[in-house]
């Protein structure tokens, strides 16, 4: 169950048993990592609640999907460390699905060292922009550019589409 930007709950059924767990990172393709977190844990001697405590007390990682609220009823997500196409697309569709912001708006750099896949690869990303109806999206430097092309041959408008050079 997507909880916004408190997480997500899932459930992990075992030998007809049910336990419910809040994973409080951003992203229902968070939820894989914790199953193998947890079915680590639970083969080597971790119980049950230990798994369900230790999966409640997760943070994300530096620059790594971190919500920032403002007192102005806003909120941010800060998923700029590091990033890689998958990653930038899971963020974009979990924005897209994010319920009670009236505009959503995606500023994203370029994603270095990607190879001669790399404009392919933006261009991905403004696809999902596009398909997941961003009110804004803006692009930060280099093939960042191409994110704005995938967007608009989705059939974002120009006019919602914006490139930052730095």
């Amino acid at each position: 169950q997507d909880l916004g930007l408190e997480g997500t709950a899932f459930t992990v059924h075992n030998s007809g048993r049910e336990m419910n767990f809040v994973l409080p990172l951003l992203g229902q393709h968070n939820v894989g990592n914790a199953l193998a977190a947890i079915a680590v844990g639970v083969t080597n001697g971790v119980t049950w609640d230990e798994a369900r405590e230790a999966i409640a007390e997760m943070k994300p990682a530096k620059s790594r999907g971190v919500v920032e609220r403002f007192r102005e009823a806003f909120a941010g997500i800060d998923d700029s460390y590091n990033s890689n196409p998958r990653a930038l697309s899971e963020m974009i569709r979990f924005i897209g699905r994010l319920q009670g912001f009236q505009r959503k708006i995606l500023v994203a750099g370029e994603m270095l060292e990607l190879g001669p896949e790399g404009a392919v690869l933006h261009r991905s990303c403004g696809h999902d922009a596009a398909r997941s109806g961003l009110t804004l999206v803006m692009a930060v430097q280099g093939q960042a550019k191409e994110i704005l092309e995938g967007a608009l041959e989705a059939g974002m408008e120009r006019s919602r589409l914006k490139f930052m050079r730095d």
